[in-house]
């Protein structure tokens, strides 16, 4: 401590302006999207196609599946949003 200060103070000044100690910062959350199968196929005679999504991140994502004719599609999500399945029919 400085001379001039304990010549003053009989309490060190910097006991009142504590700070708590310096916590490391925490990891940014991993984003990471599993996709099954990892490729999609249409035929032109129509079918059925099963495609999905899984988070496996340690932070939640949004997914947004868009589509002009919502009957050629079904989504449902399974294991409290984890994954998301997209069915889509022609």
């Amino acid at each position: 401590m400085d001379k001039s200060i304990k010549r003053f103070c009989q309490v060190d000044p910097m006991e009142f302006f504590a700070y708590p100690p310096k916590e490391a910062p925490l990891p940014p959350p991993a984003l990471e999207l599993h996709v099954y199968p990892p490729f999609a196929e249409f035929i032109e005679f129509g079918g059925a196609s099963k495609h999905v999504l899984t988070n496996a991140g340690s932070s939640r994502m949004v997914f947004k599946v868009k589509c002009s004719n919502n009957s050629l599609f079904k989504v449902s999500t399974k294991r409290k949003n984890r994954e998301l399945i997209v069915i889509t029919k022609k």
